[in-house]
């Protein structure tokens, strides 16, 4: 609550939600009403005490308690004990191991495309890519440039293969891109640590997300000026009503942030920023005071709109229930369907396309309370109001709105916030109160000596040669008129080492229960560590402490999974409302290019967060991975050389994919290559067969050529000695020779 918020923001009645006119009254008195309420609940200012109180023991003013400074300090009378402030602070370095684990965590964020339409899109791809296999297939003149240009396989097995280790949804892409622009954008390396140290100190982290001249702009939250209903039950707190914040900006940066401010406001923000000089920002009295401020309420709640619904057709002819008429949508009443599923009729009514649906929206109201600034006559000054832009909301969940804030709890029980140190607290008092009291007895201690009896001493000499013989270390000669020595001489003083070691136990022991109780004990701390501990003994330690901070970093990994779901959802109306070209810087091959469209707001995603190692240590753990994997032959040298010294765990698999698919086209074309060289050699073959075989014919040809000239020739000379025979037989009958001409 803050100082004099009981005062001055008096009791409002909540405003009916079921009213039709929600003017500026409307959201002024509702937003009066979640301020005064959250304000003035009690377990808003235990909450507040609790977190002076532990900010104070963080920072090391540990003496600020009644009872350490009445009670301990000084006795019945008000009179001073002769007692210091001793402080030996153990709880800053448990909040700083807690901020420095968390600086060395790593979060990684993958959106995922829950949309139907994804599923889809991604049949209708494989279905293009088997038809361009086809088309190679029957098409053996343009196979070549079908598989280069398309990506398809021989066979449909091939393609479908090639398709599931290639295939990538460029929605979801994008929306990944778009997370990791935001965070970077807005420097969630920096939020993580304020988230951590607030977390850790008073319970409570916060981060608020919002748009901003087309951007979306986060920041963090001092839980100390959060307030929200108290009636919520889950630890992160989205089951609350209303929830809001008091901001303390100055009046320049409200003249510039709210345009339609009159002058006449303009000039009593000004004069109460100069005559106010200590603001009201003081909690309690105890929190400390803020000058040049204006004290500004901005106050978020769940409220009721009835809006037009009905059902149309996607993309993929899919009956779609969406909302109709609706200033950021693009359906309207021409667009309505006549639904044909049983349970989508029965949802509107017979023959209707179209129905009137209660829905949750989420209403705000910007205001400064007119006890603090008026307009003049006593009225509040209402900056903004009305229905929250670029609502965070699920397209298969309409009626349900997210905060712009994203919260969680450390421990959280019907409203009431603990704290990871509230039990350390009065260990811490009891060990300042007895290193305190040990301290003091330390201070009124007195040192030793020696008591000789007077009468004892010898005349001649005296008290001068007893002292000088005891500074020499010389012996010292007295008269004890035979009494002996050891009732002559005494010593007086106190034995401080006594004294004082009750309290060093006990000063131990509270260390020690501090120790069990935050689950930080030496052994993470590595001190404490002795020479012949044993590893297992200290091993359980880590592991005990550890499971005992878990519910720290899950508060943190929570917190930033709504963030980044914010981004997945509220987000991509943002900046698909700003129509702008984003880039993110992504290694050395240059920037990302991030286009986000109209197209993508029917789609919802949902964001999975896992909690990784910090980049150093990935970076170190790949190295070893893609060393590993080079030799095994899984990795190419090229991903090698691309993920080495900057690639993250999360990159591996991806290079994997890659480089497989990789070796599935090379396969493919050495399996074509070879191919084509059977193919070459059978041809050869057949060649040399079919030479061969002419070469064979016409060697026949010609020992036939020569046999039948040879066969020829002796029929000539067969008949050549048939002619001379014959003329030797017509000699001898008296008749005339024939010549050769005539007998052939």
């Amino acid at each position: 609550m803050l100082y004099g918020t009981a005062n001055i923001l008096s009791a409002t009645v909540r405003p009916n939600r079921l009213e039709k006119n929600k003017d500026r009254d409307y959201h002024l008195n509702y937003g009066r009403y979640c301020a005064y309420s959250g304000t003035s609940h009690p377990l808003h200012r235990d909450f507040m005490i609790n977190a002076f109180v532990y900010w104070n023991f963080y920072k090391g003013n540990q003496w600020i308690l009644n009872d350490d400074l009445e009670g301990f300090l000084t006795d019945e009378s008000g009179t001073a004990r002769n007692r210091t402030k001793f402080v030996e602070n153990l709880i800053e370095p448990m909040i700083r191991q807690y901020i420095g684990n968390a600086i060395r965590m790593s979060f990684n964020a993958r959106a995922e495309n829950i949309s139907p339409m994804a599923k889809n899109r991604r049949e209708t791809q494989l279905e293009n890519m088997k038809l361009m296999t086809r088309m190679a297939k029957d098409m053996p003149a343009f196979r070549e440039d079908i598989k280069k240009r398309f990506g398809v396989g021989d066979t449909m097995e091939e393609t479908e293969n090639v398709f599931n280790l290639s295939y990538t949804d460029k929605y979801t892409e994008a929306i990944n891109n778009l997370i990791r622009y935001v965070t970077n954008e807005n420097d969630f390396d920096l939020l993580k640590i304020m988230l951590a140290e607030h977390l850790a100190v008073t319970g409570l982290g916060l981060l608020k997300g919002y748009e901003q001249n087309g951007e979306q702009l986060w920041s963090h939250v001092d839980p100390i000026f959060y307030f929200f209903d108290r009636g919520a039950q889950r630890p992160d707190l989205r089951d609350a009503s209303f929830m809001g914040e008091i901001l303390f900006p100055h009046p320049t940066e409200l003249f510039e942030r709210f345009q339609n401010l009159s002058s006449e406001e303009r000039k009593n923000l000004e004069k109460f920023a100069a005559e106010n000089t200590d603001t009201t920002r003081t909690h309690y009295g105890i929190y400390g005071t803020i000058k040049d401020r204006i004290p500004v309420y901005e106050t978020y709640w769940k409220d009721t709109e009835i809006q037009e619904y009905g059902y149309v057709r996607d993309n993929y002819g899919y009956e779609m229930l969406t909302r109709i008429n609706d200033e950021e949508g693009t359906y309207k009443d021409n667009d309505l369907i006549t639904p044909k599923e049983e349970n989508h009729v029965k949802f509107l009514g017979e023959k209707k396309k179209k129905r009137n649906m209660v829905v949750d929206v989420l209403r705000y109201c910007i205001f400064t309370p007119g006890e603090f600034v008026s307009t003049g006559k006593g009225q509040d000054i209402v900056y903004e109001f009305g229905i929250l832009p670029y609502q965070e909301t699920m397209l298969l969940s309409p009626s349900n709105v997210e905060f712009p804030y994203k919260v969680h709890a450390w421990e959280y029980n019907n409203g009431d916030i603990q704290s990871p140190i509230r039990d350390v607290i009065d260990p811490q008092r009891r060990l300042n109160r007895t290193n305190s009291i040990a301290e003091s007895h330390a201070n009124n201690a007195r040192g030793t000596g020696t008591v000789i009896d007077k009468s004892a001493l010898d005349p001649q000499g005296g008290e001068e040669e007893v002292l000088r013989n005891m500074n020499l270390s010389k012996p010292v000669i007295i008269d004890t008129q035979r009494n002996g020595v050891p009732n002559a001489i005494g010593v007086y003083g106190t034995n401080l080492t006594q004294q004082m070691t009750p309290f060093f136990e006990i000063a131990t022991q509270m260390r020690m229960v501090m120790q069990n109780v935050t689950g930080i004990n030496e052994a993470m701390t590595g001190t404490g560590s002795k020479k012949y501990s044993l590893v297992g003994v200290e091993r359980l330690q880590v592991e005990r402490g550890t499971l005992l901070q878990e519910p720290f970093y899950n508060a943190i990994q929570r917190i930033l999974l709504q963030a980044y779901q914010a981004m997945a959802s509220q987000g991509k109306r943002i900046y698909a409302e700003s129509k702008r070209r984003l880039s993110i810087m992504v290694g050395d091959e240059g920037a990302d290019e991030i286009i986000i469209t109209k197209e993508m707001l029917g789609e919802d995603f949902r964001v999975f967060v896992k909690r990784v190692e910090s980049d150093e240590e990935q970076k170190a753990e790949v190295n070893q991975m893609l060393m590993s994997l080079l030799q095994l032959g899984t990795i190419g040298q090229k991903q090698f050389a691309e993920l080495f010294g900057r690639g993250l765990v999360s990159d591996i698999s991806k290079a994997l994919r890659e480089y497989q698919g990789e070796k599935n086209e090379i396969a493919r074309r050495q399996t074509e290559q070879q191919a084509k060289i059977q193919d070459i050699m059978q041809t050869e073959t057949e060649k040399r067969e079919l030479e061969a075989k002419g070469n064979a014919e016409r060697a026949l040809s010609v020992q036939l050529s020569e046999a039948e000239r040879e066969r020829q020739h002796d029929i000539e000379k067969q008949a050549l000695k048939d002619a001379g025979k014959l003329n030797q037989l017509r000699e001898k009958l008296g008749k005339p020779a024939q010549t050769e001409e005539r007998l052939f």
